[in-house]
């Protein structure tokens, strides 16, 4: 399976949270080791934005944090490409969040499922629009 981690399940990975099951973190740790862990490059300016507002806090400036915990997971990084930024002008009965309209995007364009544990990307998913785990 190719996953695409939502902010905060990539977020919680990498601090360790304990809110992550064993089970998704085992499923984590297989797509890093098939080469297919995805990250929407949105996740960063979300991140970015976050500890901005104080919301979360790192003992690291915010981008050593990101760079280095890039450089901890084997995923890759999706750019915001022209496809995905249309995509997510035209996600009907979807929630007006820029950041999940990106992720849920990219999702769909790079055929990819989700992992997250957002309620409202959880009702979009039941209504067949977007491949999703949830976490």
């Amino acid at each position: 399976m190719k996953l695409l981690l939502d902010t905060h399940i990539w977020y919680w990975f990498v601090i360790g949270d304990k809110t992550l099951s064993n089970k998704n973190i085992e499923l984590i740790n297989t797509a890093a080791t098939e080469d297919a862990l995805y990250l929407s490059s949105i996740s960063i300016w979300e991140i970015a934005m976050l500890e901005s507002k104080e919301r979360i806090h790192f003992k690291l400036p915010i981008l050593q944090w990101i760079e280095e915990s890039l450089k901890a997971i084997p995923l890759q990084l999706v750019p915001l490409h022209p496809a995905i930024s249309v995509e997510s002008c035209y996600l009907k009965e979807f929630h007006g969040d820029p950041a999940d309209r990106m992720i849920v995007a990219t999702a769909r364009v790079e055929n990819l499922t989700l992992m997250t544990r957002d309620k409202k990307i959880q009702n979009y998913s039941r209504q067949q629009k977007v491949k999703i785990f949830s976490a």
